[in-house]
This record gives C-alpha cells, structure tokens and sequence, in this order.
C-alpha cells in the first residue's frame, strides 16, 4: 500500500499555510487535550481553541475554504476544527446520546503529533528506562523460566531498539552542533554557541545525565554474566 493511501494527501496542507504556525498550535492544543481526556467534546475544544485565538492574530482571509459568516473568536474556532477535518487530522461522531458531538484524531494524526510536539517542547530524554526495563525483562525471565518469556524478550528488543534509535539521534545532533560552530567566525559566536545552545540542550539535558546516573555501561557486567 503506497504512503499517500494511508493518509490523505493535502494533511500537511495546514502546515506550509500562511496560517501554519496557528494551525500548529491549535493541533497541539488538540493533542494536549487527548492526552489529558478519554473523550474529546467538541464543545470543550472549542473554549480551548478560543483562549488560544484570542490572543494570535488569526486570519482567515484567502484559505480555500468558505470564510465563517462570523468574525468572532467561536465562528474562528469551528473554522479552524472543519479545516482540521477536512485536511484529515480528525473526525467527527456523536455520543451515545446521539446529541453532544465529540473529536476524535486519527491514528496517524497521534504518531505525527507526538512526534512533532517532541521536537517542539524537547523533553528530557531518559536513557536509563529504556535499559532497566530492557534489563528487568531480560533478569526476570532468567530467574523465572516461564512459558511467557517471549513477550519478555519481544519487550527487550523493543527497548533495545529505542535506545539505540535515541543514542544515534544524539550522535546526529552532537555533530550539528560541531558543524555549526565550524562555520561560526567570530569567538564570541562560539562561545555563545557552546554555553547557551549546546550546554543547556545537550550536554546538560542529554550527555551529562547519560555519562552518570544514566550511565548504560553499569548494566554491563550483569547483561555478560554467565
């Protein structure tokens, strides 16, 4: 099945927009509030998406789309979630009583969002789950010998995986920030560079914590234990 089969086409149409950063803030929104709900109601949304609205400076004005009747920061709101729906990021159903409507992202919208909202906020990378859970599975099931030591070791690999995706993710953001200091030219840029950018967002949020209470090697000599 080809890419463009498993998701519309025109679903990134919102973010090369005119109006991208708004349509991406308001996506986020919608995000925070699937994390935060089991139910999305449309109506509670729609306050959300108001509070936010209120303060930008969103304007409608040459979108493809029918331009609400209304320039009011509710008729901007619905605006915004029919956007949304018709570009594919979420859909539409009703409660059980059949009255109160409900949003709903699909699945594809909760993979591209987490990820996107990752880049955007950069929360703290925690190496060490990955290899204690990886570890626990492994350790458990060695003392254990139960029939369900496939999932443990399915779970393993798993954490394995992800780990190594971060660490090479990490490798790849080390080197950008050595190439961006190659092409600094004054030393004050440099410096700047180092102690503002690659301290406080790699070294002391990343490299640091992965060099000590972190540290992958202290589950070395248990993982090579006979």
């Amino acid at each position: 099945m080809a890419f463009f089969d498993k998701i519309p086409e025109n679903l990134f149409s919102v973010l090369s927009s005119k109006n991208k950063h708004i349509y991406v803030e308001c996506l986020f929104i919608i995000f925070k509030a699937y994390r935060e709900e089991v139910l999305l109601r449309k109506d509670d949304l729609v306050e959300r998406l108001k509070s936010f609205l209120e303060v930008s400076n969103f304007s409608p004005e040459g979108e493809e789309e029918e331009l609400p009747e209304e320039n009011n920061l509710s008729s901007l709101a619905h605006f915004i979630l029919r956007k949304l729906e018709k570009t594919g990021w979420i859909y539409r159903d009703y409660a059980e009583n059949f009255f109160e409507e409900l949003i709903y992202l699909h699945d594809y919208s909760i993979k591209i969002l987490n990820t996107l909202y990752e880049i955007q906020y950069q929360e703290k990378k925690d190496y060490n789950s990955f290899v204690h859970s990886a570890y626990n599975n492994l350790k458990n099931q060695d003392v254990e010998r139960s029939e369900d030591a496939i999932f443990a070791l399915l779970e393993a690999h798993k954490k394995t995986r992800e780990l190594i995706d971060e660490l090479k993710s990490l490798l790849n953001n080390l080197r950008k920030y050595h190439q961006m200091l190659y092409e600094k030219e004054e030393v004050r840029e440099i410096l700047k560079e180092h102690f503002d950018e690659f301290k406080e967002l790699i070294d002391d949020r990343i490299y640091h914590p992965l060099k000590t209470f972190d540290s992958i090697p202290r589950y070395k000599t248990p993982y090579l234990a006979p």
